[in-house]
């Protein structure tokens, strides 16, 4: 079940964090190196308690619901299915400003470029992972998940996005090119904007926000996805060479 958090009343705008697990809830050993981690161990509530005074008044309610807890090597379609189902009650519900979603880095491209296909709604959906676990001293996942919560409260950034290390990108332009740098994903074409604490401002892009919203060239690859989200097994995706 879904766990409210933060002070403000029932009827609040609010922000959706959904966890599926990954590096940013992962621990290590005590003592242990960073890589020796296992992934999925922290729960989303718990990952969220100390960023909700970090926040300011733009994210004053949170909804936290835990849909998986894997190693994101593990994900698969019925994970896929139960998440976008999620996202997309957050797309009907008016009460939902933006939706966050927390996940490991090795499919993070294909979950996003999947959510891309199959939601309907133009409301900020924001996918964000760490390099290092939860535990780590130097632990990257705090600031990605607070970076990506203030970009969910942002009514410019529309659609899907990630928002990793400092940066956010429309998320059908990231790919992971490297297994443990922090810096781990890449754009593939442009970097669109900042995730700044305080505005989503356009960096590199002239027409600013508006544009950055409207970023896809690439084909719609889950196009012909039921409203059910039924996963093809072995056809290939629509528009592929």
């Amino acid at each position: 079940m879904p766990e409210t958090m933060g002070a403000q009343a029932s009827g609040a705008p609010r922000i959706r964090v959904l966890g599926t697990g990954g590096t940013i809830a992962g621990t290590a050993p005590a003592g242990s190196p960073d890589n020796r981690y296992k992934p999925g161990q922290v729960a989303i509530q718990d990952l969220l308690e100390p960023l909700l005074s970090t926040l300011g008044q733009r994210v004053a309610r949170v909804e936290a619901l835990q849909v998986a807890q894997l190693d994101s090597r593990n994900m698969g379609y019925a994970v896929w299915q139960a998440l976008a189902a999620e996202l997309q009650a957050g797309m009907d519900d008016p009460s939902v400003i933006g939706q966050v979603v927390t996940h490991g880095t090795d499919t993070l491209e294909e979950t996003a470029v999947f959510l891309h296909g199959v939601l309907r709604g133009r409301k900020p959906v924001v996918l964000t992972a760490a390099m290092r676990p939860a535990t780590s001293a130097m632990a990257d996942g705090p600031d990605n998940l607070r970076r990506a919560l203030l970009l969910a409260a942002d009514a410019a950034a529309l659609g899907v996005w990630m928002a990793f290390g400092g940066q956010a990108w429309p998320a059908v332009r990231v790919r992971k090119v490297h297994p443990f740098a922090l810096q781990a994903p890449m754009v593939v074409w442009s970097t669109c904007c900042w995730a700044n604490p305080k505005r989503v401002g356009p960096h590199r892009w002239g027409n600013g926000a508006r544009r950055c919203a409207g970023w896809s060239s690439a084909p719609r690859a889950t196009a012909r996805f039921t409203s059910r989200f039924t996963m093809p097994c072995s056809a290939p995706w629509p528009g592929a060479v």
